[in-house]
């Protein structure tokens, strides 16, 4: 692998790591993880299929039509799933447009799962830490009761 190809590597690892946060649901970490690790998994393998399915612009139109199509029907499963299955359209249109070839799927996927990885490591590292650093906080109350103008004119 020349410079060229070792920069590829790293750009797709960094192009992983933000694709798999743009899919950060925020939720408890068990979810987190879940879906982290999902768009992780399947960006690398939508990855490797984009570059080995890719070919003339008649046949990617067709692609990206059936992607996106099945992309829409994820709707019925609820709003997470929707979202999870268009950042995965995004990616397999992104590495049908490199128009790189099959011989670079491998190294492709490797790179978008690495950089993946890193990301959830690095999320599930931080909410940890922030789960044991921070109190719980409960909204400050000031009245009791609610008082009304009917309250005060009854009882002046």
């Amino acid at each position: 692998m020349g410079i060229l190809g070792h920069v590829a590597f790293g750009g797709l690892v960094m192009f992983g790591a933000l694709l798999t946060a743009f899919g950060d649901p925020g939720t408890s970490s068990r979810m987190q993880a879940k879906t982290l690790l999902v768009i992780a998994v399947g960006g690398a393998l939508l990855t490797a299929l984009g570059r080995l399915i890719g070919g003339p612009w008649w046949l990617e139109g067709v692609e990206i039509f059936l992607a996106v199509f099945l992309s829409g029907m994820l709707a019925a499963y609820g709003k997470a799933i929707a979202g999870l299955g268009s950042l995965l359209t995004i990616i397999l249109v992104l590495s049908l447009s490199t128009q790189s070839g099959p011989a670079t799927a491998p190294s492709s996927a490797a790179g978008f799962l690495l950089g993946g990885v890193i990301l959830l490591l690095f999320a599930l590292l931080f909410a940890r830490f922030q789960a044991d650093h921070s109190p719980i906080r409960r909204p400050r109350r000031f009245w009791r009761s609610r008082i009304s103008w009917r309250h005060f004119w009854v009882r002046c």
